[in-house]
């Protein structure tokens, strides 16, 4: 399981520049990050609570993230204790990003947003590791309603799945805030799997194992896979 603490991309500036890129750079950028972390379920927990941030340890989720973006100042104070508990286990502290995009900006900008992070990547500052859709925001900004199967949210899902893989980066799709409806976070979350995204916003324990499996390869998929590794391997070594 992974740590986050959640921010949001500064995107409606437009200060990045895009930068050309040639599919060697892209490449390049893919197999020379670290290595990959799944982010299949990507759960929030409130940063100033303690009880429920003790127990994440609990969960079996690929991804918790500490909700710091309301009440900062008593935020801090949690986000500190548990670097403090962290140290005390001799965990050290290395810096995957995760940006969020949740306006009209942010989506318009997402190429640049991407490109600049890939660059401060190579500096050593962090490693941007993918974008995480944050879709009430996003309805909110362009003034449209929220509906169950999401057609509002087409393009701009589209959009963050073609920029991501793009530049090799996870593309986490949108939370459904309705956690007591499992049948349908199902039916959401495979849908989102079938258009290219590598994981889910999670808002409720309960949501964990069905996004996880939902994000997960089929046991025929890896059956394929592996032929096709072990078909490829044998290929190499005889020369053919």
């Amino acid at each position: 399981m992974t740590w986050g603490i959640a921010l949001v991309a500064s995107a409606a500036r437009g200060l990045c520049r895009p930068t050309r890129r040639t599919t060697a750079d892209l490449t390049r950028n893919f197999y020379t990050r670290s290595k990959y972390t799944p982010r299949r379920a990507v759960l929030y927990v409130p940063g100033n609570d303690r009880h429920k941030i003790e127990n994440v340890a609990k969960l079996k989720v690929d991804c918790a993230v500490l909700d710091c973006e309301d009440g900062v100042a008593a935020n801090r104070k949690i986000c500190y204790k548990l670097q403090v508990h962290l140290q005390q286990y001799n965990l050290s502290v290395k810096v995957n990003l995760i940006l969020y995009i949740e306006s009209a900006q942010g989506l318009i900008n997402l190429r640049e947003i991407c490109s600049k992070g890939i660059d401060k990547s190579a500096l050593g500052s962090f490693q941007l590791d993918g974008i995480v859709f944050g879709s009430d925001d996003y309805i909110a900004d362009i003034g449209a309603t929220r509906t169950k199967d999401a057609s509002e949210l087409i393009y701009a899902r589209q959009k963050i799945v073609t920029v991501c893989k793009a530049f090799r980066l996870q593309a986490i799709d949108l939370v459904d805030i309705d956690y007591k409806d499992l049948d349908g976070l199902r039916e959401q979350a495979v849908a989102g799997a079938r258009m290219g995204f590598t994981g889910k916003q999670v808002i409720h324990p309960n949501q964990i194992p069905v996004v996880q499996d939902a994000f997960s390869p089929s046991p025929e998929m890896i059956e394929w896979a592996t032929e096709l590794i072990r078909a490829f391997d044998e290929q190499q070594e005889s020369g053919q």
